[in-house]
């Protein structure tokens, strides 16, 4: 079986784009000075081409075996109909350098896998974070609980997050002269998608307590008898 056949389980569901060989950028920005065997810029010239034409994304890891491309993942709204967001923690501007990054991220691998989502790991030392959800709101909080749990400021680190328009460059790409991207063990973790949550309700008094359990009381019976 060919190799690109092993990358399929982890895109099913997600709308995959070649990038131009060694690099980030998508095939739909113009960039003469890298290669495209293909012309696929010629082809796509924007993204609103390429999802007409609804590329399969075995189409997309073709290019890769055989002609070098890397490969991206368009966020937003997947060919299933989910809305995938992927928060990109850029650590090497946190930290000062890719051996800071990587330091960093080697030493914090507990906390990364408790986010219990797929994660990738980029050759300069970032980290992808990714999560179906209805809106970045759900992101947010469900960070911000993590962020309580785990003693680290998750949404300080974040570069910023990638919804409808953006995309990510995702294994098996290589940033040239870098290194590669590459799934948090393997990738077996699936993509968590989060449920809205509801915004905490603040502590009670006691006497806001028990003037609720009088007027729930009230209520029961119908309203308190003169």
């Amino acid at each position: 079986m060919p190799r690109y056949k092993s990358w399929e389980k982890f895109y099913e569901n997600n709308w995959l784009v070649p990038l131009y060989q060694g690099s980030k950028y998508v095939i739909y920005i113009p960039k003469p000075e890298l290669p495209d065997p293909l012309k696929l810029s010629r082809e796509f010239r924007t993204e609103a081409d390429y999802l007409i034409r609804k590329p399969t994304n075995d189409w997309v890891l073709h290019t890769w075996k055989d002609f070098g491309y890397n490969i991206g993942c368009l966020t937003g709204r997947q060919r299933d109909g989910r809305i995938l967001f992927v928060q990109d923690l850029d650590l090497n501007k946190k930290f000062g350098s890719i051996e800071a990054a990587r330091a960093w991220r080697r030493a914090h691998i507990s906390e990364l896998r408790d986010l219990e989502t797929r994660v990738t790991f980029t050759p300069s030392g970032g980290v992808h974070v990714w999560n179906y959800a209805s809106n970045q709101r759900t992101i947010d909080l469900f960070m911000e609980g993590k962020s309580e749990a785990h003693g680290i400021d998750w949404i300080g680190l974040r570069e910023l997050v990638r919804c409808s328009g953006g995309m990510v460059a995702v294994p098996p790409s290589v940033s040239a002269g870098v290194g590669e991207y590459f799934f948090l063990d393997g990738g077996k973790q699936p993509i968590r998608e989060l449920a809205p949550e509801e915004k905490p309700r603040p502590k009670q008094k006691p006497d806001d307590f028990m003037g609720e359990f009088l007027d729930l009381f009230d209520s029961k019976r119908g309203g308190i008898q003169s």
